[in-house]
């Protein structure tokens, strides 16, 4: 039965079968007449071995899909195979690993077929003719191959991320390697010694091609060896075209554009207020069409301060590095309050949530949808803590105070307030550097909770505060550039007139 599992589950994962013809590879592999017969003589140790095939080629598929998450499982089957008691058989269990995981690489990097999403991330194919015109460069003129090999391991290693404990490394040594998502794109880097390696391979078989031109056909073998290479360019080149059709093939985007039922009841529910998509069942793409503020993380560089505490306020554990937040899994326990500090006002889930501030307002498309009764609002007043200082995230205890705000824009956010004590006036816009404030016209410092949340320190009354995006970069570069164009200008000039005196001397 055991062995049966194994053989289910691996037509069923890798594979792709439907459950009943599953079945039946579990029912093939687990009853055959070769396994019983051996059984039946009383070679126990065999079949203690060949029970662990299936498990080991599915463990093996699934470590070379994501190795660091089932790179453990394989070593325990490895280990079991090992110990089952027949050397012969556990021989033959590796021979297949290693045949298995070989073929699974290979065919991810030259046979891989377009995704349905995301095509573009998984791509790492340079061509299989480029491929093996590099092969052949490796062979044939390895004396000026071997240094590129570093560079091209170097990036397969920085491409596989955090699968590999490398990487880790190499992120204390290169500054902000940790801030990129979607760190395949690395692999762009290998593609350049690749297609160098393609060219030498290149070069071999034409001077082979010439070679034996001219002891067969001399007077010819010039143009024919042109010939060759204009051909070894068109096969390379339709090879190319060929493997890129499928990707650059463009259907209708409106399936993909257009908002769901779903994105547009909750875009209408949440209105300039932040939303939280637990499972990430609302694309972000929909957030553009709709115009809506969304919480969750999924940008080219994500603020590491942000994303530790989105992954606090989502329930979610923090593993390092992550390309994006939430992530789907079923311990997440988001906390209202901390969502509604980041102005968080609607949470959609595909699972009910228990925080009590959560109420449940609607359902559409099996995702259920809360509105957040702890939202605190885009600013928002909140107690000093210790000593008069900004309050930890711990001691965060809002202000009950009128806030009206006046602008809400992506690089400018105005409101008027009223307290009758020292307080903290937070903004629930994540800190970033370059942003200003401004109190009732005078300039003041920014302060910052956790990290992330920046506060104002107010004192009694009515206050105006701005709070702008304004960096001092923009201006350093404008300035920048207006004096490389005056200095280009006045090197033309300069020209000119040099280029006149010399015509003047002449005559």
């Amino acid at each position: 039965m055991f062995t049966g599992l194994g053989m289910l589950l691996l037509a069923r994962r890798a594979v792709g079968l439907p459950r009943l013809p599953a079945l039946v590879a579990a029912i093939s592999y687990m009853a055959t007449p070769a396994l019983l017969a051996h059984l039946g003589a009383g070679h126990v140790t065999i079949v203690q071995t060949v029970a662990w095939y299936p498990w080991l080629a599915l463990a093996c598929w699934a470590t070379v899909r994501e190795p660091r998450r089932w790179g453990a499982l394989l070593g325990i089957c490895i280990a079991l195979v090992l110990l089952a008691g027949h050397p012969q058989m556990a021989y033959y269990g590796l021979l297949m690993t290693i045949i298995l995981s070989a073929w699974l690489l290979v065919r991810a990097l030259v046979f891989a077929q377009p995704p349905q999403a995301h095509v573009w991330e998984s791509v790492v194919s340079p061509g299989l003719v480029v491929l093996a015109l590099a092969l052949v460069g490796i062979v044939t003129r390895w004396r000026m191959a071997w240094p590129m090999a570093p560079g091209i391991v170097l990036a397969a290693v920085l491409a596989m991320g955090t699968a590999l404990p490398i990487y880790l490394h190499v992120a204390h040594i290169l500054p902000e390697l940790n801030r990129f998502r979607d760190l395949a794109r690395v692999w762009f880097i290998a593609l350049v010694p690749i297609s160098l390696l393609a060219d030498l391979g290149a070069d071999s078989l034409l001077r082979a091609a010439r070679r034996v031109l001219e002891r067969s056909v001399p007077r010819v073998a010039s143009r024919a060896t042109v010939a060759a290479g204009f051909l070894t360019a068109l096969i390379v080149a339709v090879s190319l075209v060929v493997s890129d059709v499928g990707y650059a093939r463009i259907g209708d985007v409106s399936a993909i554009t257009t908002p769901s039922g779903l994105a547009r009841a909750v875009a209408q529910l949440a209105g300039s207020e932040r939303i939280y998509d637990a499972q990430e069942k609302i694309p972000q793409l929909y957030a553009v069409e709709l115009q809506v503020r969304f919480a969750d993380g999924l940008d080219p560089l994500l603020i590491e301060s942000y994303v530790s505490y989105m992954l606090h306020a989502g329930g979610l554990p923090n593993g390092g590095y992550i390309l994006h937040f939430p992530k789907d899994t079923p311990s997440a326990r988001p906390d209202a309050r901390q969502l509604g500090f980041m102005n968080v006002s609607v949470v959609v889930s595909r699972r009910p949530l228990s925080d009590p501030h959560f109420v449940q307002v609607g359902e559409a498309d099996g995702t259920l949808i809360y509105t957040n009764t702890a939202d605190a609002g885009p600013g928002y007043l909140v107690e000093p803590g210790r000593g008069g200082n900004p309050p930890s995230l711990a001691q965060l205890q809002q202000v009950n105070a009128s806030v009206r705000t006046v602008t809400l824009n992506p690089e400018q956010e105005t409101f008027t307030f009223s307290t009758s004590r020292g307080t903290y006036f937070v903004i629930a816009t994540p800190s970033f550097p370059g942003w200003t404030a401004d109190l009732d016209g005078h300039t003041v410092t920014i302060q910052q909770i956790a990290g992330v949340l920046p506060a104002i320190k107010v004192g009694p009354g009515t206050h105006t505060l701005s709070y702008t995006y304004s960096p001092s970069s923009i201006r350093k570069g404008a300035m920048l550039s207006a004096l490389g164009l005056l200095a280009a200008l006045i090197w033309l000039i300069a020209g000119r007139f040099k280029i006149i005196a010399t015509q003047i001397k002449r005559y």
